[in-house]
């Protein structure tokens, strides 16, 4: 296969501290194959923590690069490892404020990013969605060589970073100040497009796939969340008898990792109808079925030393399996290609 007769793209979930596993997912890909992601793809998708990576993936980085961030600054994002510090500050959030607040997040970024660095940056381009609160309606945030619909070109990396993973009752709402076009309060993107691929199909399609190549996408799932961690009471709420009628409080923040679960497993079904419809190719990673002790240990903000480990051997099992049943496919993707990256018009 000529991997210049097709549109590549790279999609990657939301999940909070589970982009560790997306992360080192795409580092044992790049080492396997030889060549980095910024090399490979026409386009970068991600929402949230896969924004996170999509940007910094489109800006240069080696996964590689970006996996040791995970690693090391995890635990400084989602800082909360004692069980009754958590209960407190879940309780904290379905009523005062965002569970964590978002400055060591910010700098963090920052620091990773570069404070100056701004959209027109990255030499991928790159698809990040987001909603805004201000104009109630969905955002994607792209760069892009087509001077038309890039409206995103002075916008701070960081604050795009912040706007899609702005995850409500997790992290503070993220405002956007001294820009053309963007000004304005910003939530996470996961609550509408949480597996962000069928947003980078369209923009293909409808702007940058100018010479009608077929498309491929490749598409990397966030690690499950337990089924039954989401349909648990409260731990407070489960004193009384008749918990099944939940309120605002007792849903808390499962509220929105019920929508993000749902909203994958839609995207999936219609991505494989497109991919049936369309002749589009299309290959979905996703780690096998949580173990009891892995269930144990992985939320979207849990942060420990065990829970990393964990991402880190089932990106090493998924990195495996699909080699095993995709790796021609894959070889093709992993290899370098006539793309123009960097260059706007």
């Amino acid at each position: 296969m000529q991997s210049d007769n097709y549109f590549d793209i790279l999609s990657i979930d939301g999940g909070g501290i589970k982009g560790m596993y997306s992360a080192k997912l795409l580092e044992l890909l790049e080492s396997q194959y030889g060549f980095k992601s910024y090399e490979c793809f026409n386009l970068i998708c991600g929402t949230s923590t896969g924004g996170l990576i999509a940007l910094a993936l489109a800006q240069g980085n080696p996964a590689k690069t970006i996996s040791n961030f995970y690693e090391n600054n995890g635990d400084k994002i989602f800082p909360d490892i004692s069980p009754i510090i958590r209960k407190f500050k879940s309780l904290m959030s379905y009523s005062f404020k965002s569970k964590y607040p978002n400055e060591k997040l910010k700098e963090l970024l920052i620091d990773f990013f570069g404070k100056k660095s701004v959209m027109d940056d990255l030499i991928v381009p790159v698809n990040i969605p987001s909603y805004s609160l201000d104009k109630g309606q969905q955002v994607i945030f792209k760069s892009s060589p087509s001077k038309e619909l890039y409206i995103d070109k002075d916008v701070p990396i960081v604050d795009v970073a912040l706007a899609t993973s702005a995850a409500p009752t997790y992290f503070p709402i993220h405002e956007i100040r001294n820009t053309k076009a963007r000004n304005g309060y910003y939530i996470d993107g996961g609550i509408w497009a949480n597996d962000p691929a069928l947003t980078g199909v369209l923009e293909a399609y409808r702007y940058l796939n100018k010479g009608n190549k077929k498309i491929r996408v490749l598409s990397i799932s966030t690690v499950p969340t337990n089924p039954k961690t989401l349909v648990q009471p409260h731990w407070f709420w489960s004193k009384f008898k008749n918990y099944k009628r939940w309120s605002l409080m007792s849903f808390g923040s499962k509220i929105f990792d019920f929508g993000i679960q749902a909203q994958q497993f839609q995207n999936e079904i219609l991505m494989n109808w497109l991919k049936e419809s369309l002749d589009i190719e299309y290959i979905r990673i996703q780690p096998d079925e949580l173990s009891a002790e892995q269930k144990k240990i992985i939320e979207m903000d849990l942060a420990t030393t065990k829970s990393i480990k964990q991402f880190k051997k089932m990106a090493e099992t998924s990195s495996y399996t699909i080699h095993a049943s995709h790796g021609n496919v894959l070889n093709s993707i992993f290899s370098p290609k006539n793309i123009t990256h960097g260059e706007h018009a």
